[in-house]
């Protein structure tokens, strides 16, 4: 849940239609993985373990691994899109 942001909708609108349409699919968070690895921003690979709780695994250039849950791993490809 995002506190503190203001998304307009149209009269009548869902509230949450707004937010799912701004949810990454697990199809385009890998594809914005992939242009992380390219970029050179992940050093040479990233992981998918759908499991409950973190399922995303992340090796970035600078650091060590780090795991992401399913909103976590949204929010590194919200970040990385805006670098």
């Amino acid at each position: 849940m995002v506190h503190g942001v203001h998304i307009p909708r149209a009269p009548g609108e869902r509230l949450g239609a707004k937010m799912e349409a701004l949810r990454l699919t697990d199809d385009e968070v890998k594809v914005q993985l992939r242009q992380a690895v390219t970029a050179g921003i992940i050093w040479g690979w990233y992981r998918h373990l759908p499991l409950k709780g973190r399922e995303w695994v992340v090796n970035p250039m600078a650091g060590p691994c780090v795991s992401y849950d399913r909103d976590g791993i949204r929010s590194f490809c919200e970040m990385l899109a805006a670098v």
